[in-house]
């Protein structure tokens, strides 16, 4: 069995990753000197469990909540996979 502490990093390391994306300009700073700028970012989540999980459902609702917010004026969309293992997932 795996260990749960284990999707818990993963999820919250995702999560870290996820807001640094969307918060540094970085990955941004090429679209602005030229004329077309990002208006969307699709975002896929894999789970080896169903989203009822509470690390998945928390993930999900931080994607709301950004989502919300518009970030950039991104419009954030995502889709989600839910009992894929990783030996699936590649």
């Amino acid at each position: 069995m795996i260990d749960h502490r284990f999707f818990k990093i993963v999820t919250s390391l995702f999560i870290a990753v996820l807001v640094m994306i969307i918060s540094v300009p970085g990955p941004f700073a090429a679209a602005e000197s030229s004329t077309e700028k990002p208006d969307h970012l699709n975002i896929a989540v894999v789970c080896i469990t169903v989203v009822e999980q509470p690390w998945i459902t928390s993930l999900i609702q931080a994607l709301e909540r950004i989502k919300a917010e518009k970030p950039h004026g991104l419009d954030i969309n995502w889709s989600v996979a839910e009992n894929i293992y990783f030996s699936d997932a590649k």
